[in-house]
């Protein structure tokens, strides 16, 4: 029964949808991403930044869930 639970929880909720979308804006427009966006330079500490922030949210995330898996 609890996996259905977390089942229901994983496939029902705005971050799935989300990631849905984003899958299919990729699979849409890929080509035009890859081409204009790859050309453009990016600063050396916003790419820093934007490494370490899905690191730290993933870390975060996995911390609080223990509390959620255990009980």
């Amino acid at each position: 029964m609890k996996a259905l639970y977390y089942l229901r929880i994983i496939f029902i909720s705005y971050e799935f949808l989300f990631l849905i979308f984003c899958g299919a804006i990729y699979m849409a427009f890929g080509d035009y991403l890859g081409r204009y966006f790859l050309k453009s330079p990016i600063n050396e500490d916003a790419l820093k930044w934007a490494m370490l922030f899905p690191i730290s949210i993933c870390g975060w995330t996995l911390k609080d869930g223990v509390g959620v898996i255990i009980s």
